[in-house]
């Protein structure tokens, strides 16, 4: 099986690019990092810039860029990587060879860093001032795709050995991956959304430390992973109404996501809990409508669909605007809580601006907010925040309730 293994790396120069010796260096990076270069092409960029692009005889490529502005010397070195058997420990890809260096196991990465940094600081060490290499590849073509992204745009790679499930609903794409520390994890529309046994998620949604849910009323929307619904089953409430919108969401995480749902989503009814199939947005009117209150609205539905299409026919879903989407969940929330009661909602470290017009929206509509941060969350890689919102309870001249 053959697959791509690209390494980036750049060299910055104390005093300019060497013009002067430019060919020759160009040649002698070849040799580093390709062995034997079977062809070459260069191209002018602009007055003063070069690419230069080189192939060896394995199929193997490189990009030499130069940046004269910047004193900046950058390469990209994709090795066509040959590897026919499977760790049976990890089932990861035993690596054959990479390029014209054999591999005795899966450590190519850092053998391949330390023989491209050594040989380019061999060449540079009096005229660069630093050489950096991306500290893993970007692997391409390998049987499971392993990387997302944080909210801020970083690049994260996760330790998944295996696909498990793939299938698409009518209103996203599901996948779930096994990861030897975390259990199964499931990605929607390519984006992490939890773990079985990363338990930090559900812990900062519920704020299980400072809530009381035993003998309370919630409505939990979203969540069809079963993760924070399993949690609230376990403080005793008198009735959780979970509301998910995609069923087969549902089926699949209560076959693969068991290490985190439980049996929690085997029964659409119980004595104290009932799942709908449907859209929160639906579910809040129709509550304000028939006057049925909750102490907690638990909101966990996504917040930008990524469906072209969705099958709700609710602006708030095919707008793609988070205000608008947040301001509506907040308001309708706000109609059916019980005097004291609360919202809770998960949200993303950035952008900043969705925090600070959210906590506008709270003002606004007389709620008290507080913001909890977790320091992180594994499955994400990164902080996530949870804003609870408390609708105090208004008392009239005559001492009643309001």
């Amino acid at each position: 099986m053959m697959t791509c293994h690209t390494f980036m790396l750049y060299v910055k120069f104390k005093e300019g690019l060497p013009q002067d010796s430019f060919k020759e260096d160009v040649n002698q990076i070849g040799q580093i990092c390709l062995g034997d270069v079977e062809a070459k092409q260069s191209m002018k960029v602009g007055n003063s810039d070069t690419i230069v692009n080189m192939t060896n005889i394995q199929g193997s490529h490189m990009t030499i860029r130069t940046y004269s502005a910047q004193n900046l010397l950058t390469i990209d070195v994709s090795y066509m990587v040959l590897g026919d058997t499977l760790d049976p420990d990890t089932n990861f890809l035993k690596i054959k060879k990479i390029n014209n260096l054999t591999m005795e196991d899966n450590c190519n990465n850092s053998l391949t860093m330390s023989h491209l940094e050594q040989g380019l600081e061999s060449l540079f060490k009096e005229v660069c001032s630093e050489i950096r290499i991306l500290p893993s590849a970007i692997k391409r073509g390998e049987r499971i795709w392993r990387y997302g992204f944080t909210t801020d745009s970083r690049i994260m790679e996760l330790d998944f050995d295996r696909l498990v499930y793939r299938g698409i609903s009518d209103y996203q794409k599901i996948e779930i991956y096994h990861s030897p520390i975390d259990g199964n994890h499931i990605r929607l529309d390519d984006e992490s959304n939890n773990s079985e046994y990363d338990n930090s998620y559900t812990e900062m949604t519920l704020c299980l430390e400072e809530n009381i849910y035993k003998g309370k009323d919630i409505l939990l929307l979203g969540g069809g992973v079963g993760h924070c619904f399993n949690a609230l089953l376990k403080e005793q409430p008198n009735m959780v109404t979970m509301v998910e919108i995609d069923p087969l969401l549902i089926e699949v995480s209560k076959v693969y996501m068991r290490g985190g749902c439980g049996d929690s989503l085997d029964r659409m009814e119980g004595p104290n809990h009932k799942i709908i199939v449907g859209d929160g947005f639906q579910v809040l009117e129709n509550a304000i409508k028939e006057t049925i209150q909750f102490d907690y609205v638990i909101d966990d539905m996504c917040m930008v669909p990524s469906v072209p299409e969705p099958k709700s026919k609710d602006i708030r879903f095919q707008t793609g605007d988070v205000k608008t989407r947040n301001s509506s969940a907040l308001d309708l929330s706000r109609q059916v809580l019980k005097p004291g009661g609360s919202y809770i909602q998960t949200m993303d470290p950035y952008p900043m601006k969705n925090h600070t017009d959210f906590q506008a929206m709270a003002e606004r509509l007389g709620g008290v907010w507080t913001r909890r941060e977790c320091p992180c969350v594994r499955t994400f890689h990164e902080n996530y925040f949870t804003y609870q919102v408390t609708f105090p309870v208004k008392v009239a001249e005559n001492g009643l309730t309001i």
